[in-house]
């Protein structure tokens, strides 16, 4: 994508950039203002963002989640509110501040918080679903529970009929005895594709390991696995998804797909399903060896 949508100031006008050089780009259409937190959709068609904010230093104590058509390459169409922040004040926490809208990989849902404000400094917040139009909005009970769980981010990538989504959150976990709790760290749930409507698709979540547990971490993002398809040059196997480099016809090193003595295992890195052992339901899932039994 050769456009990058933001919001460059407290106001919070919004503008796109060329993410490759920085340079504004310029579109036609009447742009949203009073406005924070916008996330493209993948299927670039909509952009989502908070409308309505009522911010003050970057935190909104109230905001409305709206979307913003994309009618073609630099020109911009109308926008609608598809979710007003009082519509959950009746709710646990309460508020009136929708916060930071993230799209599933599909663009058919979006995952966004509700409560008293985005911030999660001393404000209160939970994890809600719905359709890309609004309707059907499900709170991730099981993913959230509680008020204490903020800017949620959807992977771009999907597994075993789930979708995953990140988020930042202060619950207790581990020993709290010995000072775990109110710690700010990112965890990650699945949710359900395809799931009814009426429930909520979200799973227990996990704390994603590696972090520090004393600190606060917030803003996760999320990446494919590191390593190079058939066919990319290469120095060492470690380098390709398949675990092998060898030379070509040319002379030449590059990633090739491994023997079947030498298959990739669960959780390894690959190329294509030939390159996982054969084992019932093991395929490659965005480059990783992974299990659809679930």
């Amino acid at each position: 994508n050769e456009r990058g949508a933001y919001d460059p100031s407290p106001r919070g006008a919004l503008d796109f950039v060329n993410p490759m050089t920085g340079v504004q780009v310029p579109v036609t259409g009447v742009l949203p203002t009073n406005m924070t937190h916008p996330a493209w959709s993948p299927d670039g068609t909509q952009i989502a963002f908070v409308a309505n904010a009522g911010s003050w230093g970057g935190e909104n104590v109230s905001g409305d989640i709206s979307l913003l058509e994309v009618l073609g390459t630099d020109m911009m169409g109308g926008t609608s509110v598809i979710h007003e922040g009082s519509a959950l004040s009746g709710d646990t926490p309460g508020g009136n501040a929708d916060s930071y809208p993230t799209w599933s990989p599909d663009s058919a849902h979006i995952v966004f918080a509700h409560g008293t404000g985005s911030r999660s400094d001393d404000k209160q917040a939970a994890l809600y679903i719905m359709d890309r139009d609004g309707q059907n909005v499900v709170r991730l009970e099981k993913a959230s529970p509680g008020t204490n769980n903020f800017q949620p981010n959807f992977s771009p990538f999907t597994g075993g009929g789930y979708y995953w989504v990140s988020f930042l959150s202060k619950r207790a976990y581990g020993n709290v005895e010995v000072g775990s709790r109110n710690y700010q760290q990112v965890w990650v749930a699945a949710i359900k594709v395809g799931a009814d409507p009426e429930d909520d698709p979200s799973e227990v979540p996990y704390w994603l390991p590696g972090q520090v547990p004393n600190t606060r971490n917030i803003s996760a993002f999320w990446a494919p696995r590191a390593c190079r398809q058939d066919g990319e040059s290469c120095s060492v196997g470690a380098e390709c998804c398949g675990g092998e480099c060898t030379k070509n016809g040319d002379d030449e090193l590059v990633c090739t797909p491994p023997p079947p003595e030498r298959c990739r295992e669960y959780n390894e890195t690959c190329s294509s399903n030939a390159d996982c052992c054969d084992s019932a339901g093991i395929s490659c899932i965005n480059n990783v060896c992974s299990s659809l039994l679930l």
